[in-house]
């Protein structure tokens, strides 16, 4: 069975659960994995950036943190991510802002499954299987009017 949770912090965005969901078992079918719990956290900078110190020593600001939580059948994680910081990165990569929520998503989802960000050509393969997953999806419907 998969579950797959959405919680946002102090109401700081609006998004469509349901469209959440399908973006993270879209990752999770395309991977073959059929038990999964899965939380997805809109949170604060700040609580990002507490969380980056705490638990990978860095005192830095980040768009997405990605904790895989389980060590056993089923898959068990939790995904932050930072609506204020994909707002920046939105105007920074000059896209939508709901581009850049639902690549977000897509790229802590892939963080779940294993895939990493650590080098060069691992980023490449990561944007393009976030690219792969952006393709199949309209992302304004991640935003709730």
């Amino acid at each position: 069975m998969i579950s797959i949770r959405t919680e946002v912090v102090d109401n700081i965005i609006q998004v469509s659960t349901a469209t959440v969901e399908k973006y993270v078992s879209l990752i999770l079918k395309d991977k073959g994995i059929k038990s999964a719990d899965i939380t997805v956290i809109f949170g604060t900078t700040e609580m990002l950036k507490k969380l980056k110190k705490q638990f990978f020593n860095q005192n830095v600001y980040t768009d997405v943190i990605a904790f895989r939580l389980d060590d056993g059948d089923s898959m068990e994680g939790e995904i932050y991510i930072s609506p204020e910081i994909a707002l920046e990165n939105s105007k920074k990569f000059n896209t939508a802002y709901h581009n850049e929520l639902s690549r977000l998503v897509f790229h802590g989802t892939l963080h779940l499954v294993d895939y990493n960000d650590d080098t060069p050509q691992n980023k490449l393969k990561m944007k393009r299987k976030e690219d792969y997953f952006l393709n199949q999806i309209n992302s304004t419907n991640i935003l709730l009017k």
